[in-house]
């Protein structure tokens, strides 16, 4: 991840490289666990939504997750595997 792939906003997603659909999120998950502690875990994270966006034909899931209380969005350029 580069220093402007901080995940706040589309422009700066994380950018997720991915074959297919079902390792694309699973590498969303792991960074999340990475990142925020493994979900589901007393000091991890819990996911709230998740949404689909598509801005300038890319397309993104933007994760909203619950970290110690406090809500933090996660945005997540998945154009690499979306629909495959």
């Amino acid at each position: 991840m580069s220093q402007s792939q901080t995940g706040t906003t589309f422009e700066n997603a994380i950018v997720i490289q991915a074959p297919h659909e079902g390792a694309g999120v699973a590498a969303i998950y792991r960074y999340l666990d990475r990142r925020f502690g493994v979900r589901g875990s007393r000091s991890g994270w819990e996911l709230r939504a998740q949404r689909l966006h598509e801005v300038d034909g890319r397309h993104y899931d933007e994760m909203e997750i619950a970290v110690g209380g406090e809500i933090k969005i996660v945005f997540f350029d998945i154009e690499s595997f979306f629909g495959k």
